[in-house]
């Protein structure tokens, strides 16, 4: 069970392993959220549970475009069902159970007896369990699933087909103060970026750290899903975002905090129309830092010298090995000596 109590929505989740409870489902015992594009293999219940569901255990939100192969075990025929055992516990409003695939082997009801909210036609029984391990089942929930999630079939997992999530897709986001950030994000990140005051303390506290150079801007990052509520960076976005912003001068980096409390300058990608390009590993707060012409105009990562540095040890090698060589070489040159007299 992968979750015991589901009160948002549950997405791209599949179970392989045996589910044992009391009161079980194979992706959740409880959902009063949404339960979509999910799957399920395992076997679930025992024959000593009361409510038992190859999906859900109790139902009283949403379940869609999802399927279960799984074989159901409850003591109790009328609160066992292949999608929900129990299916709308509290009545039968915001309940839904659409477009799920399921085994219907052995008699299995899509929910069980008992249920107040019955399942529709357009969730889709098989009578053999083994007829799901296929790609024909794959097809058929890509059908009704949208582009974050796609079902694939092969061998592996015995043919049943399992979960390719894709929830990160290339955009292009307006984030603020003439600012953009590209690179594959999830569709319901937002992100803003708003200036500093020189007074704040996260200001200060860069400006304390920040030897090499001008703080010409500071801004501050914010991430949110659409509710609101906070993201947090290495859940919604991947690595390398590219961040485009304008600038007066090219003798510029971008200034943020390393894993250490220190400062990390990031040099420019490219300049084009008075804006520069970054790489960044993820939305952060940053300052805008005017620095020194030296070096100032490079653009790119700074390079690191792969030079061999030659230790002691490596010294005296090479010292011996020279030594060696000029000893060769001066007894051919007596040899030749000797041999011509």
């Amino acid at each position: 069970m992968l979750r015991v109590l589901t009160t948002v929505k549950l997405q791209a989740h599949e179970n392989c392993s045996i589910v044992k409870g009391n009161e079980c489902g194979g992706i959740s015992a409880i959902n009063t959220g949404k339960i979509y594009g999910c799957a399920n293999t395992g076997k679930t219940g025992l024959d000593t549970s009361t409510v038992a569901g190859g999906l859900v255990g109790k139902n009283s939100g949403k379940i869609e475009s999802s399927y279960n192969c799984g074989n159901v075990l409850c003591k109790i025929n009328s609160a066992k069902g292949s999608i929900v055992g129990l299916n709308g516990i509290a009545g039968t409003d915001g309940v839904t159970v659409k477009n799920v695939f399921y085994t219907a082997q052995n008699s299995l009801n899509a929910v069980g007896t008992d249920s107040q909210a019955k399942a529709d036609s357009t969730n889709i029984a098989y009578e053999r369990t083994v007829e799901m391990a296929s790609a024909s089942l794959a097809d058929k929930l890509n059908s009704v699933t949208d582009d974050s999630i796609n079902f694939i079939c092969s061998d592996f997992n015995r043919g049943y087909p399992y979960i390719k999530g894709s929830f990160l897709k290339y955009s292009v986001k307006s984030v603020g103060s003439g600012i953009t950030l590209s690179g594959n994000m999830h569709s319901s990140l937002n992100v803003s970026y708003t200036a500093y005051s020189t007074d704040d303390e996260q200001y200060k506290k860069f400006e304390s750290l920040i030897k090499d150079g001008k703080i010409l801007d500071f801004y501050k990052g914010t991430l949110s899903d659409n509710n609101g509520n906070s993201a947090f960076a290495e859940f919604w976005c991947d690595n390398n975002l590219k961040l485009t912003m304008p600038v007066s001068g090219k003798n510029i980096s971008l200034a943020v905090l390393d894993g250490d409390g220190g400062i990390k300058y990031i040099k420019p990608d490219s300049f084009e129309n008075g804006k520069a390009v970054f790489t960044l590993s993820q939305p952060t707060d940053f300052a805008l830092v005017e620095t020194s012409s030296s070096g100032g105009n490079n653009t790119g990562n700074t390079q690191i010298d792969n030079t061999t540095i030659k230790t002691g040890a490596t010294v005296i090698y090479t010292i011996s090995f020279t030594a060696i060589i000029a000893l060769l070489a001066f007894a051919v040159l007596k040899k030749r000596v000797r041999i011509e007299k």
